[in-house]
């Protein structure tokens, strides 16, 4: 079984990669950069739906019916008591048409750090700005707003892990969804 998703970030591969041997999921795990006209900072239900987009993409890629697409998105997500997180969706998708989500951790972000990217500034511009800082192993804002305590590849493998467990349980639970080691199904 081999995984395939669609992006560039080499955060994201090692994540998925992770999570992957994590499960003791067969074959490799196969990245490809592509750019599918979705905005740069996606906002509130963009995020699930880049992810969903990405999942899809990545598995029309997929030569057997067994393979899986993963897509990973990122974002800011409005929450009633007026506060921002940004969070890290994860799809997963399957032979006919399954699709399972998960999300990661979710943490505040700053007043300031909202503003900028809801002026069309991606959440790396401004916390760099902000901070005045180069994040070129892309640790994510989270890692300098931590003070080095977690990072943005926890928050995406957590993701990842999540969706790999909705993925279960939903093929488990008598839904149209199936395990990713079934195999009984056609080939895309």
């Amino acid at each position: 079984m081999a995984v395939h998703l669609i992006t560039g970030n080499p955060i994201k591969v090692r994540a998925v990669e992770t999570i992957v041997r994590e499960f003791e999921l067969s074959g490799p795990v196969v990245a490809e950069d592509h750019d599918l006209g979705f905005p740069p900072q996606p906002i509130n239900e963009q995020i699930e739906a880049g992810a969903i987009l990405r999942a899809q993409a990545a598995w029309q890629r997929c030569e057997h019916a067994e393979d899986l697409g993963i897509g990973i998105e990122g974002g800011l997500l409005h929450l009633s008591s007026d506060h921002w997180l940004s969070i890290q969706a994860c799809a997963v998708a399957g032979s006919g048409n399954r699709i399972a989500v998960g999300f990661g951790p979710g943490y505040v972000l700053p007043p300031d750090l909202v503003e900028s990217v809801l002026a069309g500034t991606t959440l790396r511009e401004a916390f760099e700005t902000r901070l005045g800082v180069e994040d070129p192993m892309r640790r994510g804002a989270v890692y300098y707003l931590s003070n080095g305590h977690i990072d943005r590849e926890v928050l995406t493998r957590e993701a990842v892990r999540m969706a790999l467990v909705s993925w279960r349980i939903l093929g488990e639970t008598g839904s149209p969804h199936r395990s990713p080691h079934e195999k009984d199904s056609p080939s895309p």
